[in-house]
């Protein structure tokens, strides 16, 4: 079974979440078009999935990296502005293991 980690913080200026898997990881030489829409690596994958996230993230000024290791995994970063302390609200997660 692989391992999927999932982390948030804040910074001064930024809220961050991290995505990061112990997968095969993302040859070299196709991470450039995994952000494509309807780009993908599996046989029923739609290749939406990570399109979607960074039009998401640009729409609110947010940034996304993406670091992939061969037989290690992929991380994936996503960093948005910090809302001020004054407009901050709880955030609510759902996770399900489905």
């Amino acid at each position: 079974r692989g391992r999927l980690l999932i982390r948030g913080y804040r910074e001064p200026e930024a809220v961050v979440l991290g995505v990061e898997d112990s997968g095969p990881g993302i040859p070299e030489e196709i991470r450039d078009r995994v952000l494509r829409p309807f780009f993908s690596t599996k046989p029923n994958g739609m290749g939406l999935g990570l399109s979607i996230v960074q039009r998401i993230v640009s729409e609110h000024d947010g940034t996304m990296q993406l670091d992939s290791r061969i037989g290690e995994g992929t991380r994936v970063m996503v960093r948005l502005p910090a809302p001020k302390e004054q407009d901050a609200r709880p955030l609510k997660l759902a996770v399900s293991n489905r």
